[in-house]
Parts: structure tokens; C-alpha cells; sequence
């Protein structure tokens, strides 16, 4: 049997048709969380979280892919999939528990001085 693999990039909420019904490997990431140019805070990286869940062809599964911190400090979104008590993937920063048989915290943001802010990195391990 084929492997065939979707991709969903962006932020924002959707719908996913399955075309047939397998048993499917699900991955998600969060969103990672702002910076802080001006304080040197540095934003948290996302977490990470996947599970291998059932299809039903023509069955409709939605998510969420969460959106980046947009302004200084701000915590990234959570990105789920079927549910948010299915499969998520906490954004940096946010207090969300992950769900998944595999997940991974998000990376830990440096320490820097004013001007120098960077993020933590991805949680995928």
C-alpha cells in the first residue's frame, strides 16, 4: 500500500475530507511564542504531538493550526487535530497540556540582552 502524506501550513481553523479510511499517523506542532526585542526576552518554542488515530473515507475531520505570537511576549496558539482533546500540540507559551502517545515540549528561549531576542526551537525531538 502507498504512503500518501498531507501537509497543512498557516494558522487557522479547517475541515479534512479522508478519501478512503485507514489508520493514519497524525503530527501537529504549535505555534511558536513571540519575543522581546526591547526587553531581551526571548519567546518559547511550540510543543509537539502525534498519535495514530482512524479515517473514515469521506468523513469530516476538523483542526487548528495555531498562530504565532504576534506581538512582543505574546504566546503562540495551540494546534489540534478532530478535537482539542484528541491530538494537540501546546503553542510556546501556552499553558495547554499536550495529548498525543508521542509529544515533546517546546524548545527554551535563551537568555539575552535587550535587542537580542531570539526564540526557543521546535519541539519535535
Amino acid at each position: 500500500m502507498a504512503t500518501v502524506t498531507y501537509y497543512f501550513v498557516g494558522n487557522g481553523t479547517g475541515t479534512f475530507i479522508p478519501p478512503s479510511t485507514v489508520s493514519a499517523t497524525v503530527a501537529v506542532w504549535g505555534a511558536g511564542q513571540a519575543g522581546n526585542a526591547t526587553t531581551g526576552a526571548a519567546g518559547a518554542g511550540a510543543g509537539f504531538s502525534q498519535s495514530t488515530i482512524s479515517l473514515t473515507a469521506g468523513t469530516p475531520v476538523s483542526y487548528n493550526l495555531g498562530t504565532p505570537g504576534l506581538v512582543a511576549g505574546a504566546a503562540g496558539g495551540d494546534s489540534w487535530w478532530g478535537s482539542p482533546s484528541t491530538i494537540i500540540a501546546n503553542g510556546g507559551g501556552s499553558p495547554t497540556s499536550r495529548i498525543g502517545t508521542t509529544t515533546f515540549a517546546g524548545g527554551v528561549p535563551a537568555s539575552n540582552t535587550a535587542g537580542q531576542a531570539s526564540n526557543g526551537g521546535g519541539g519535535a525531538g
